[in-house]
């Protein structure tokens, strides 16, 4: 999955039109549409922009979804083991 990919999934799973993220990002329906269809990368600063208004990391648009849950659970289960060995010690 690319970025523009992303992109649209998380839109759609928020329900959040074209416009409406292309608002809080300052910049066109079109651009989202292009970058949704893959006629661009976006630049950084528009990752990050993106990022904020998917209320997302910058790694989700960029990771593979499937990847990006599976670091997601690692990290919730390194956290559950640093607190099952503080607890213990």
């Amino acid at each position: 999955m690319n970025v523009g990919q992303n992109v649209k999934r998380i839109r759609e799973e928020q329900r959040y039109t074209q416009t409406e993220i292309a608002r809080r990002c300052g910049v066109t329906p079109a651009a989202i549409s292009g970058l949704e269809h893959g006629d661009f990368t976006p630049s950084t600063p528009l990752l990050v922009k993106l990022a904020r208004a998917l209320d997302v990391s910058v790694e989700e648009l960029l990771l593979d979804k499937a990847l990006s849950a599976a670091r997601r659970d690692a990290q919730l289960d390194a956290q559950a083991i640093a607190r099952l060995f503080a607890s213990e010690g």
